[in-house]
């Protein structure tokens, strides 16, 4: 049986790991073509960009390993995005914030790090494996 991880630890380390990218988190474009810059508490907060970090990173796990890591969200309109984590069922953090860095890289530009990006990421990620999979039927 997985244990849970512990998503406010979980949370408090993605943190420190994108405190110490040193790159703005940006969610949109104000009216004035300044980006909006998300605070780092509110980017680890499991009701602000965490679920959408860790359905990124899940999609990029289940890409090299051919699994996910069980993260099971739940509907809350004060969200940030409507969700919440509700379960992080990894047996690993180290493999859960490896997955994480990645997804984040790959949702950044030099200078900042894309939140819509992560959509993306998470996109790309099950086109291929899904592509993968039907390539081995």
């Amino acid at each position: 049986m997985t244990m849970a991880l512990d998503i406010d630890y979980v949370g408090r380390v993605l943190a420190s790991v994108l405190s110490d990218r040193g790159r703005p988190i940006v969610i949109d474009q104000k009216e004035n073509g300044e980006p909006y810059i998300l605070p780092i508490d509110c980017a680890a907060a499991p009701d602000g960009l965490l679920p959408v970090v860790l359905i990124a990173a899940e999609a990029v796990f289940r890409e090299g390993i051919g699994q996910g890591f069980g993260i099971e969200l739940e509907r809350d309109i004060g969200a940030l995005f409507g969700y919440r984590v509700k379960t992080i069922a990894a047996s690993s953090l180290t493999a859960v914030m490896i997955a994480a860095m990645e997804a984040i890289d790959q949702a950044a530009t030099q200078d900042q790090i894309m939140a819509i990006e992560l959509g993306r990421v998470w996109e790309e990620a099950l086109a291929r494996v899904y592509e993968r999979e039907r390539g081995e039927a």
